[in-house]
């Protein structure tokens, strides 16, 4: 009978141990370059994949804000910033919503890792339309967007990560003014 017990209890923890077991960072995708909204509504998408390159459902994967980089953000509170999770749903993929603020151009500023301790991807590039990370998107921001307007290189008005502030970037800072 003791036997019959710790093979069932063994069979009903074998899914969550496979799952969490799972992600690989050879096939794992998550994306090189963050924009975030305030108000949440920029959410961060990564696929989750085992090392054959198929889904890992059920995966819990913790998106840490790092050192420099969190310190140079604001966040809503109760979201559990600086370090958040989501679980992989049944096609491998995870997304975080999270309601922040702010720039952080540090290399490493954001990882990506599995439960078992996997680090499965690090990001250099946060972005906001709230560039002074007041968590509000507001005239402030579209000042300091403007003084960037058409600049090369590493900058905090560069939302899609091209490294040229250009029409593609006050698209993002347009569809997330008052935000």
């Amino acid at each position: 009978m003791k036997q019959l017990v710790v093979l069932s209890t063994l069979l009903l923890l074998l899914p969550g141990f496979a799952a969490a077991q799972c992600a690989s960072p050879t096939t794992s995708v998550f994306p090189s370059n963050i924009v975030l909204c305030p108000s949440g509504d920029i959410p961060v998408v990564g696929q989750v994949n085992d090392a054959a390159g198929l889904p890992c459902a059920g995966a819990t994967i913790f998106m840490s804000f790092n050192g420099t980089c969190a310190s140079s953000l604001c966040a809503f509170p109760g979201q559990g910033f600086p370090l958040m999770s989501a679980v992989s749903n049944a096609a491998g993929v995870v997304t975080f919503n999270p309601r922040i603020g702010g720039c952080c151009l540090a290399n490493g500023g954001v990882t990506f890792i599995d439960a078992t301790g996997v680090l499965l991807a690090t990001v250099a590039q946060v972005h906001s339309p709230d560039i002074n990370a007041d968590c509000a998107v507001r005239v402030q921001d579209l000042a300091l967007f403007a003084a960037a307007w058409q600049s090369t290189g590493r900058s905090c008005a560069d939302m899609n990560g091209d490294l040229l502030v250009t029409v593609g970037d006050l698209a993002y800072f347009a569809a997330h003014f008052n935000h």
